[in-house]
């Protein structure tokens, strides 16, 4: 398996996690909530550190960046639909509530998913 280590402002490794298990990060002020499984069950750990930061560390993985919030495991994603002119995803990780796609990173991870394939 794969493994991502994610470290904090100061670079101290605060989490190393198996790539499958991701399901999303979600930014939040000058933190990072990731959400992942263990033990079957959605689990989540916060992380100071900057977005930018942690888009860079997952470069490579799987991991696309789907709004100014969000950065989204492209395996795990389920469904993408519109609605009201607004573009989400779905993922396959229970007890997961929409994620938001932006206009400016809809077509990047469109072109993620078609090379996936």
């Amino acid at each position: 398996p794969r493994m991502v280590h994610l470290h904090d402002n100061n670079g101290v490794l605060r989490l190393t996690i198996n790539i499958e298990s991701l399901c999303y990060l979600e930014s939040e002020d000058n933190y990072i909530k990731v959400h992942y499984i263990h033990n079957d069950k959605l689990a989540s750990y916060m992380l100071r550190c900057r977005t930018r930061d942690i888009e860079q560390t997952l470069q490579g993985t799987g991991m696309v960046r789907c709004h100014r919030s969000y950065i989204v495991n492209i395996r795990r994603i389920q469904f993408i639909g519109e609605e009201h002119r607004m573009h989400y995803v779905t993922l396959d990780c229970d007890g997961v509530k929409r994620i938001p796609v932006s206009k400016s990173y809809y077509e990047k991870l469109l072109t993620m998913l078609n090379t996936l394939q």
